[in-house]
């Protein structure tokens, strides 16, 4: 894994939280996983995102139908 700062809180918050759930010995069996899952959580986390650019968020979808919409209709 990188050596980026953030990158390894995110890797820390998951061993601990594996280690309250399976213990310490399980937690580090599962560490090279736990990486790849850091390394995923982080590159998510530092993904910018504009306003309205949220997939998730029903108003979005719904307005890029509409503008989509009024491109077919005006002929844009």
């Amino acid at each position: 894994m990188a050596d980026n700062r953030e990158k390894v809180e995110v890797l820390n918050r998951l061993l601990a939280a594996a280690s309250e759930t399976w213990g310490a010995a399980e937690a580090e069996n599962m560490r090279s996983a736990l990486e790849l899952a850091a390394e995923a959580f982080w590159t998510v986390e530092a993904f910018p995102l504009k306003p309205m650019e949220e997939p998730a968020q029903q108003t979005s979808i719904f307005h890029q139908a509409k503008k989509r919409k009024r491109r077919e209709t005006s002929g844009v």
